[in-house]
């Protein structure tokens, strides 16, 4: 049972990637290692990946929380805790920074400016 599904989800993962794969090669990104995460995406998120294709890689008219969302989450340890000079979990409880991140979405969402 649990053989089929696991075959399932991964045939899933394989056509999702070779979908998105077709998709970049018409609509290539702006930058391009994203012609490479896409697909690599797929692989293990499936249809949410090609969701979120949809949603975040080819809208050009991007809002701006989305527009730093997507900058924020390209890389690790970004949103101001990047620096290497920093010992492990300075920049929040795992060392990723991913507690300053979420507090910074969510006062771009709700239009928070800090002074």
């Amino acid at each position: 049972m649990l053989e089929q599904l696991s075959a399932a989800a991964v045939i899933l993962g394989l056509a999702c990637a070779l979908y998105l794969t077709a998709a970049v090669v018409r609509h290539p990104q702006q930058m391009w290692i994203m012609n490479l995460v896409w697909p690599i995406t797929a692989l293990y998120f499936g249809p949410f990946a090609i969701w979120a294709y949809y949603a975040f890689g080819r809208r050009m008219d991007k809002p701006f929380w989305q527009s730093v969302a997507v900058g924020v989450f390209r890389t690790p340890r970004s949103a101001g805790c990047s620096s290497w000079r920093r010992p492990p979990g300075s920049c929040g409880s795992n060392g990723f920074g991913t507690e300053p991140v979420l507090l910074r979405l969510t006062a771009l969402r709700l239009r928070i400016r800090s002074k």
